[in-house]
């Protein structure tokens, strides 16, 4: 299958996010006394909403949750926004897809702003034609298939069957599905190839230049 508009996540499939990410979380949870783990560990948590892995990977009450945010994001603005390198090849990749006409949306939980910075630093932010995200204040509770869903309106795309969903976590995957498109898994990215597949991803690419071939 070949299709018309590729829609990125951030952490994991566009950016090679861990190292801030896990400082972050690290940082923010000392403050409660909690020790964030191993790398290991944390690689989970790369993907989902802040709020979600900190109830639920953490323990946090909804009250600390919010506090554990405001903590980390205070360190990653100001430190770790931009530890974070293109994976190998995601430039060469994204810019192909541009020339040959395809419609591009970031899709990422992150907030808006950080991901618009993020994009700019890298010199992406070009090829994009909209940046799907909330704002700090939504991002605590993301949801993937209204992301996809708002892109998709974005760009005026009639037809879901032209838009693919690129990402490396399960979350990005059921999104897509609850949007009714199509998915590549990011196996190059923080989720395994198992947790792809069971999540529903219609193909598996192990490299960012991979994407290529599903271009028209």
């Amino acid at each position: 299958m070949k299709y018309e508009a590729f829609f990125f996540d951030m952490d994991g499939t566009i950016i090679e996010s861990g190292y801030g990410v896990m400082e972050g979380l690290t940082y923010a949870l000392a403050k409660f006394g909690i020790d964030a783990g191993t790398k290991e560990d944390m690689r989970k948590c790369i993907g989902p909403p802040l709020f979600y892995s900190f109830t639920e990977y953490y323990g946090l009450s909804e009250d600390d949750a919010n506090t554990a945010i405001k903590y980390y994001r205070d360190i990653y603005n100001k430190e770790l926004l931009f530890k974070a390198p293109l994976y190998d090849g995601f430039y060469e990749m994204v810019e192909y897809l541009h020339d040959t006409g395809a419609k591009l949306s970031v899709v990422t939980s992150k907030p808006v702003v950080q991901a618009k910075q993020i994009a700019e630093h890298h010199g992406i932010m070009g090829f994009f034609d909209y940046v799907s995200a909330p704002t700090e204040a939504e991002s605590a509770n993301a949801d993937k298939t209204q992301l996809i869903n708002q892109a998709i309106e974005a760009l005026g795309i009639e037809d879901k069957k032209t838009v693919v969903m690129v990402g490396d976590r399960k979350y990005d995957i059921l999104g897509a599905v609850g949007a009714g498109v199509d998915s590549i898994g990011a196996v190059y990215g923080y989720g395994s190839r198992e947790e792809l597949r069971e999540a529903g991803a219609t193909y598996l690419v192990d490299r960012p230049i991979e994407v290529k071939d599903y271009a028209k």
